[in-house]
């Protein structure tokens, strides 16, 4: 994997497509368990960027998995005003508010809208269970 990231990185250099190689070398690091590392990719490329939504649901994920939970937040609810129609950026956002603890009903209504927009996808058991009772084990 770091082999990978040695590679993507040289194909920034050279002027490679930027967005394309990022995704990639996000997927690499978080692949490897390497999140402090693929979170300042993903937030020196949100520096030029900011308004690529899926690099910056990807940094959301990323401050979520080192442990900053209010990181994450914040950029959920930027990507969900953007694209209100983004079921799985509802369902993440139900996920951190869950885990911040004190907006049930905040986090009930993002998963409503997911299930809105997704009734039957791969989130929606688990996201009907946290609004009728515990999820699943």
């Amino acid at each position: 994997m770091t082999r990978a990231e040695q590679y993507y990185i040289s194909a920034l250099r050279a002027g490679g497509p930027e967005k394309q190689i990022i995704e990639r070398l996000l997927f690499v690091c978080a692949a490897d368990q390497r999140f402090p590392v693929a979170l300042d990719y993903a937030e020196h490329y949100l520096h030029k960027h900011p308004t690529d939504q899926e690099i910056l649901f990807a940094s959301a994920s990323l401050h979520a998995a080192v442990g900053d939970i209010s990181g994450a937040h914040t950029r959920l609810q930027t990507v969900v005003q953007a694209r209100p129609n983004w079921a799985e950026a509802h369902y993440a956002l139900a996920t951190v508010l869950r885990e911040e603890g004190g907006a049930k009903n905040l986090a009930d209504e993002h998963d409503l809208a997911y299930l809105r927009l997704n009734p039957t996808g791969p989130l929606a058991e688990t996201a009907r269970a946290r609004l009728f009772g515990d999820p699943p084990q």
